[in-house]
Formats: structure tokens, sequence, C-alpha cells
């Protein structure tokens, strides 16, 4: 759904209120156009999970990870990682998915959504480890 701005009826019929902005439903053509693409790349992600899955396929794992390794990047880096850490999050992200593929393929689960939850959850357990380990008294146990 997107907004646009719709007149009122009193200024369709030249009346002194302003536009109101109304909510319309998005055209069924761009739902018909979107939908099919977005199909199709997790369909593709699917056939490259089941790749490393079922064969160990370092090409199919090459090309899994260049699709998805900017998208788990900026999900760190928005958290506030560093590019380093960014980088260590992409490495541990994507070692995670070989070494659990096959469970994966067997659940069915879209690739990208996966991949960029698991990079979210280690995003902030490593800022919140850093935060912890900067702790006055050099103390590493949290309170919870």
């Amino acid at each position: 759904m997107y907004v646009q701005h719709v007149p009122s009826r009193r200024a369709r019929l030249g009346g002194a209120r302003p536009p109101h902005l109304q909510v319309v439903p998005a055209s069924d053509t761009a739902r018909r156009v979107i939908a099919p693409a977005r199909a199709a790349r997790e369909a593709r992600d699917a056939a490259l999970l089941a790749a490393i899955a079922y064969a160990r396929d370092s090409a199919a794992f090459d090309e899994l990870r260049a699709r998805h390794a900017h998208a788990v990047e900026d999900a760190a880096t928005r958290l506030g990682a560093a590019a380093d850490l960014a980088a260590e999050i992409v490495d541990g992200t994507f070692a995670k998915l070989w070494e659990r593929a096959w469970r994966l393929a067997a659940k069915g689960v879209h690739v990208r959504s996966w991949l960029l939850a698991i990079a979210r959850e280690a995003a902030i357990e490593r800022l919140c480890g850093e935060h912890r380990s900067a702790a006055p008294g050099g103390s590493t146990t949290s309170i919870r």
C-alpha cells in the first residue's frame, strides 16, 4: 500500500479545504510484477541451499554468499557494528549456514530471512558483549 494525495469532495467542488492523505491499495499490476520476481529469487535460493545441503556444493555456497553477503553486512552495521566486526558477522553467519544447511533445507526456510535473523542476533550478542567487557571494574558478568 502507498499514500497518495486525494482531494476531498469539498476541495474538488471548489471549497477552501486542502487535500488530505488517503491510503489506497497498490495496483494489481504492481503485485503481479513484484510477486513472481520475489518467488523466482526465493526458488533460486532454495535450490542453492539444497545443493549445499545434499551435495556440499561450494559453488552454490559461493553464489548464495554473493547474493546475500551485502544484506547481511548491512544488517550488522545498522545495529552499530564497525566494518571489521560486520565482516566477522558475515563470515560467522555463512559458516552457520554451511553447518546447518541440511536442517534448513529440510524445513524449507526462506534463506534471506534466516540469514538476516542470524546476523542481527550475532551483532546484538557481540555488541552487548563489548559493552559488558567495557564495564567499570572489568566485570564480564551481567545482571539479568
